[in-house]
């Protein structure tokens, strides 16, 4: 899939040896007017964005996939945890979720969305972490272009954690406003503890497109549940520019859901800090996200030229490459490359009859309850 030479791969390699997520060092942009007439002038109200060209010098230097890896990333309170009690367990998953939702918060309309992934495409990882703990592996493989869906895939076998998620996003437009739904599961599995935790994530907002004071944020309710010990969490993140957040973590009755009994209450903002309290006694607040105090594990990553050729940083490195030196026109040019030759490939692919199936996900015949989107498995997932 790749299109780049060898020895480009090998000469490059500077960019991923240099970058980090959080400083990108990009140029601004200084036609803000001309990059948003691009945008726009293929929308309506109520499109689906799925399809929608977006501007080169809006995208971020990574695909989708790579992306999920960074809100995906464990955490080293994550390990050890069946020597904790259940309500440690839930509280210690709750921040971990809301840790890796701290990314999102951003503010203008540079460096926003990820390169959609082809199909078949993957991106697959480690996390070190030392100390004697085994490293995590991580994969995520799109498999399936229309619709687009990843499949995503985290475990540590040492330590009895699987985290799968299988994600759709449903993106549209709404006059000055574009929103993005995931349909989807995420769950995250503790082996040696035999305890499901089910999470369902908040819609990402990107508002206020046409006033040229562009700003990301994420609307709606996030809910974490685990039916073997009873612990439930909902937050609500509320529809504003302060990213306010709200919400409890309560202890579910048996027999009466209804009744569930509030046991801590959360606050504050998903930028900055999220405190929480005792239900009873709200004064008695303590930080529970510090987004100055979240710790990055170490990434392992192939170095690009060892990389296959439908590995995610290699089918992109054209564009990451044209974008990082700040040339867009080559980065589009890349961009337009990789999209041809998809084209190229899907439609040799019709004429000979041939039907494509994922690399390391199975596509399974059932489908989670109420869920529209198709359930794929990791083949070699921890039992």
């Amino acid at each position: 899939m790749s299109l780049i030479p060898q020895k480009d791969l090998e000469t490059q390699q500077e960019i991923y040896d240099d970058e980090s997520y959080h400083n990108n060092n990009l140029k601004v942009i200084n036609n803000g007017a001309g990059i948003l007439v691009d945008l726009l002038k293929n929308l309506k109200s109520g499109a689906n964005l799925t399809n929608v060209l977006c501007p080169v010098a809006l995208l971020k230097r990574f695909s989708l996939l790579e992306m999920y890896s960074y809100i995906s990333q464990p955490k080293a309170y994550l390990f050890n945890l069946d020597k904790k009690t259940p309500e440690d367990r839930f509280l210690n998953v709750c921040k971990w979720i809301l840790e890796n939702q701290t990314i999102f918060p951003q503010s203008g309309m540079q460096d926003i969305k990820p390169l959609n992934p082809v199909l078949g495409e993957y991106f697959d990882m480690e996390f070190e972490h030392g100390d004697g703990i085994d490293n995590t592996r991580f994969i995520a493989e799109q498999t399936s272009h229309h619709p687009p869906i990843t499949a995503v895939y985290m475990e540590n076998k040492q330590q009895g954690f699987m985290y799968e998620q299988v994600q759709q996003p449903m993106p549209k437009f709404y006059g000055t406003s574009a929103h993005s739904l995931i349909e989807g599961t995420n769950v995250l599995t503790l082996t040696k503890l035999k305890e499901v935790y089910t999470i369902t994530m908040p819609a990402a907002c990107m508002r206020s497109i046409l006033l040229f004071t562009a700003y990301l944020e994420q609307n709606g309710e996030m809910t974490i549940r685990c039916n073997e010990t009873g612990y439930f969490m909902s937050m609500m993140f509320k529809k504003a520019k302060n990213y306010k957040v709200k919400g409890y973590i309560a202890k579910i009755n048996e027999t009466n859901a209804a009744k569930a009994k509030k046991i801590y209450k959360l606050s504050g903002a998903i930028n900055s800090k999220i405190y929480i309290s005792p239900a009873k006694n709200e004064k008695d607040k303590q930080v529970f996200v510090d987004i100055n105090n979240i710790q990055l594990e170490k990434r392992v990553i192939k170095k690009v030229s060892e990389q296959g050729l439908y590995e995610s940083q290699r089918v992109w490195h054209g564009v990451r490459y044209g974008i990082y030196k700040n040339d867009f026109d080559t980065a589009l040019k890349h961009k337009t490359d990789v999209e041809v030759s998809q084209r190229a490939v899907r439609k040799e692919r019709k004429d000979k009859g041939e039907t494509w199936t994922p690399q390391f996900f199975d596509q399974l015949t059932d489908r989670q309850a109420g869920a529209e989107t198709p359930y794929f498995q990791y083949k070699n997932r921890l039992k």
